[in-house]
């Protein structure tokens, strides 16, 4: 479904409790980066996602800190609302190919699922993906490095730190015995088909392995 028209109205998230602020927001963020990164995107995507991930990035840390910021809510509200216009053109990624698996075996709210995996995918993704994360280096405003895919891994980390929402798998409510499962409907998830790297079921066990 399509809308044909949205309202974005900041003043309706002023009570928003932080955690849902960050949980929200970092799937927006998501929405932004593998959107970049997808097999799919365009140059109209790439527009979208890029500006998406400028506003993220500089308010979501703010309208975390104050939820009644009201200019950090409105940067981050139409940051959000772009995120969505790119990923309907370009599709995501392994990221939320996990993150879906990990919220169907725990409960985890889905931004908090996506944040458990993020930074490790997209270091996983690098060797397909260096250019999208230089573009979002950019974005993020960082200052020129001789690699700025890692300089992009670590500015997510730090904003995900700076909304403390990062947590090990096994306090999420996943057993190492559920690991391998995770992994199958990771990979065998639709938007996983758009990951600039393709990982095996083994690949994204690993990976589940090293943030349990």
């Amino acid at each position: 479904m399509k809308p044909r028209t949205a309202v974005l109205d900041p003043e309706l998230t002023l009570g928003l409790p932080a955690h849902v602020t960050a949980a929200t927001g970092l799937d927006a963020l998501v929405h932004g980066i593998e959107s970049l990164a997808s097999r799919g995107s365009t140059p109209f995507s790439a527009a979208y996602a890029t500006q998406a991930i400028s506003l993220v990035g500089r308010w979501l840390p703010a309208a975390y800190r104050d939820g009644g910021d009201l200019e950090a809510r409105s940067g981050l509200m139409l940051g959000a609302h772009l995120a969505g216009h790119a990923l309907t053109l370009s599709g995501l990624g392994l990221v939320h190919g996990i993150g879906h698996a990990l919220t169907a075996y725990t409960g985890t709210p889905h931004g908090v699922a996506l944040a458990a995996v993020l930074e490790e995918v997209m270091t996983f993704s690098v060797p397909a993906a260096a250019d999208a994360y230089e573009t979002t280096a950019r974005a993020l405003r960082l200052p020129p490095s001789p690699d700025c895919p890692a300089a992009a891994i670590e500015a997510v980390r730090e904003i995900s730190g700076a909304i403390e929402i990062k947590r090990p798998l096994r306090e999420l409510g996943l057993t190492r015995d559920e690991i391998p499962g995770v992994a199958a409907d990771a990979v065998a998830d639709t938007v996983t088909k758009n990951a600039p790297r393709l990982p095996s079921e083994a690949e994204v066990a690993e990976l589940l392995h090293s943030v349990f």
